[in-house]
């Protein structure tokens, strides 16, 4: 799949990086591969069982952000769009603020992307429930995606966590 209209609809409230996954060939945001030094107590901020929480909720939300993109792309492919016809006419709606010329395909476009938010926001309800299933809150998860952004032994830490080393 290309990049699933992301850009229009699917800006996920979370903030949510990406390590090294399927999801990053189609547009899910992803932390630098070049990081900035850390500050020395960074690290050490994160205990262990916050790690393994964190692992653990983001493995979950890669399954559900997976799952989104597909019902996503049956969506699209369903009302009879390409998932790149869709995204060109979402880029020209987004750059040009127009809709498309042709009314039944604009009503076709509007249902898809009225569909397309429920399944968003849908995903985004069943994320929180998993990282708060995790063991963690949105907001340490979020400061632990933070943290992970700036200290390249948490990045590496969490990595080796999901791959289960």
């Amino acid at each position: 799949m290309v990049r699933l209209f992301l850009a229009l609809v699917l800006g996920v409230a979370l903030s949510l990086g990406g390590y090294p996954s399927s999801a990053q060939a189609i547009g899910w945001p992803s932390l630098p591969a070049a990081l900035t030094p850390p500050l020395p107590s960074v690290a050490a901020a994160v205990p262990t069982g916050e790690v393994k929480a964190f692992a653990k909720a983001y493995q979950s939300i890669q399954a559900i952000r997976d799952e989104a993109e597909t019902k996503m792309a049956e969506a699209v492919e369903g009302a009879g769009f390409t998932v790149e016809a869709f995204n060109d006419l979402a880029d020209k709606a987004l750059a040009d603020n127009e809709p498309p010329a042709d009314a039944a395909t604009a009503a076709t476009f509007d249902g898809v992307i009225e569909r397309i938010t429920i399944l968003r926001q849908e995903a985004e309800e069943t994320m929180v429930k998993a990282i708060e299933k995790a063991g963690i809150s949105v907001d340490r998860f979020n400061e632990i995606l933070d943290l992970s952004d700036q200290d390249p032994d948490l990045y590496q830490r969490i990595g080796d966590q999901i791959n289960g080393r």
